[in-house]
């Protein structure tokens, strides 16, 4: 939300904007294309104000004629309200409010804010945005704007979108996209839910379950990894408020963050044969594939299997990179012949900043299997599943319906 001379770097450079289109209308559990688990420590209904998740003090104090105020922050009636005032505090006639989570959120993830605009006829801006303070160590320190109200008045059923980066040494600005959508009402009349979902390397903006914008991190890929704090704030970009109108209240329902579980393709519905799409393999490849067996798998059509007839050792895996550092959870539906023949035949994971860790696969009946408190320390990981068959008849081992995902 800081102001100051900027280079705007076009879409052509940066990443690619798509036409508005519809999805279906966002979940409890997130949008489509993945899986999505709640995440209950960086999701807040607002039924008190937890300060152990929230912070009303800022690095900048001042926005425009506007002073950020902690008195100014409130909830009431299962809302956080954050307030402008016309009243004199720290050199300012006009008085807001900030309020910063001291979680932050990275990749593969979707954030859900519901939340009401402060009244159009007040001419103030209210933002809801993901940033932190700039620092040299975490350049290109990037800031996304979901929403600010930058001509309430003049158009107050503008949801405005913008990507900044604000790196330390060089100390430059740069506007890498924006985007501009009107919906079908002033955005102060109810509460709507505006969502961002970060993930495979693109930004999705929705407002009220409409996809409005895409956008392909293809040069700065921060923008789909780095992890950042969650801000709503009442800013001053817009001049002047109108003394009428205030004070006035910016509210804000509930935030609810949600993890993918970074699975591409987890239950191998995609596609059936050898090299599953989004996976890779290694070893002698030819001993796994995806087969469709309509009844018996876990769920779905398919299922991973590996199975041959002479000796094999064949690796079925996937790698992920940007992940944002913390506790992870694996887990996966299998099933293994009962025979001998087996040297070994396990769930992995490996290459997250610790020692690689297995859980081994038996039962001739569908059972989950799980590896928790998995460590990532690097932004990365490696998991899947490996077999080691010393040869035979008949044997098989079957794999479905893959979870990774934050704890």
């Amino acid at each position: 939300m800081r102001k100051r001379i900027s280079l705007f770097l076009s879409s052509v450079m940066l990443g690619s904007i798509l036409c508005v289109s519809y999805v279906p209308s966002v979940s409890a559990a997130g949008p489509g294309g993945t899986i999505w688990t709640q995440d209950f420590s960086k999701s807040d209904e607002f039924d008190s104000l937890d300060l152990n998740k929230w912070d009303t003090s800022f690095w900048y104090d001042i926005s425009g004629v506007f002073a950020f105020n902690s008195n100014n922050v409130a909830v009431s009636g299962g809302n956080v309200n954050l307030s402008a005032k016309k009243e004199n505090y720290n050199g300012k006639s006009y008085t807001s409010a900030v309020l910063k989570s001291k979680f932050q959120v990275g990749g593969d993830s979707y954030t859900e804010i519901k939340a009401k605009m402060i009244n159009k006829n007040a001419n103030v801006t209210a933002a809801l945005w993901l940033s932190d303070q700039p620092a040299q160590w975490s350049n290109p320190n990037i800031e996304i704007d979901i929403m600010e109200s930058l001509d309430p008045d003049g158009a107050p059923q503008r949801v405005e979108s913008t990507l900044h980066t604000w790196p330390v040494s060089p100390d430059f600005h740069f506007v890498a996209g924006n985007k501009k959508y009107n919906a079908p009402a002033p955005l102060d009349n109810d509460f709507h839910v505006y969502g961002l979902e970060r993930r495979d390397g693109k930004l999705r903006f929705y407002l009220d379950g409409v996809k409005y914008w895409e956008y392909t991190a293809s040069v700065i890929k921060e923008f789909a990894t780095q992890p950042r704090n969650v801000i709503f704030s009442i800013e001053g970009h817009a001049g002047n408020p109108v003394d009428a109108y205030l004070p006035s209240d910016f509210q804000i329902d509930y935030v609810r963050v949600y993890s993918s579980t970074t699975v591409e393709n987890p239950g191998f519905e995609s596609d059936g044969g050898q090299n599953p799409t989004g996976w890779l393999e290694s070893g002698d490849i030819g001993a796994s594939y995806a087969v469709r067996h309509v009844g018996g798998t876990h769920k779905g059509n398919y299922k991973l299997e590996h199975a041959a007839n002479e000796p094999f050792v064949v690796n079925t895996y996937q790698k992920k990179i940007g992940l944002e550092n913390g506790l992870y959870t694996m887990k996966a539906w299998v099933a293994k012949s009962s025979t001998t023949n087996y040297n070994s035949c396990k769930m992995y994971v490996k290459d997250y900043g610790d020692i690689e860790r297995s859980t081994n696969v038996n039962g001739t009946g569908w059972n989950q299997i799980v590896i928790s408190n998995i460590n990532v320390t690097n932004g990365q990981i490696e998991y899947g599943f490996v077999t080691d068959y010393k040869g035979g008849t008949g044997d098989w081992a079957v794999f479905d319906d893959v979870e990774f995902y934050k704890q």
